[in-house]
């Protein structure tokens, strides 16, 4: 019951935020929202990555005696990760932040088969800030609340390939 409460409150302050922001001018907000990222961007990537690496250790658990099931995981230096599945559909996926577009993106490559055609495919994490300076997640045009939600998306098409 409280669930829906707390999207409503949720939804409630979400319009309060943008009413606020609508107020400052366009390139002042802009500028602002740029440095807040810059700050807290590369934090956020990295408590995400701590996060699935924390999944990648449950999943091992359970998997690492099945050699279909197996995958890697590499936790990059320059922030972000990349996950490698070999076994067929093998999946090779590389997140990391690009501060430019304001995203964490996911490049995923694909191949169903030996003899199969490999398949692209990019998530775009979007990166906002709202009114009290906090950085907000979507992926299109739903807004991701947590980092394990954000953990799941990103890494289950992998894990389950």
């Amino acid at each position: 019951m409280a669930d829906w409460l707390e999207e409503r409150i949720a939804h409630l302050r979400e319009q309060q935020d943008a009413e606020q922001l609508a107020k400052r001018p366009a390139a002042e907000l802009e500028a602002h929202k740029a440095e807040v990222l810059r700050s807290k961007a590369r934090p956020l990537l990295d408590e995400l990555t701590e996060i699935v690496t924390t999944d990648f250790g449950r999943y091992d658990e359970n998997f690492r005696d099945e050699p279909e099931r197996q995958v890697s995981l590499t936790v990059k230096p320059s922030g972000g990760f990349k996950l490698v599945k070999l076994h067929y559909p093998a999946v090779d996926m590389e997140c990391s932040l690009d501060l430019a577009s304001r995203a964490i993106r996911a490049e995923y490559i694909m191949t169903a088969s030996t003899y199969g055609t490999p398949h692209h495919q990019t998530i775009e994490v979007i990166l906002d800030v709202d009114w009290h300076d906090n950085v907000t997640l979507s992926v299109g045009k739903h807004r991701v609340r947590t980092l394990g939600d954000l953990s799941r998306i990103l890494i289950e098409r992998v894990l389950f390939a």
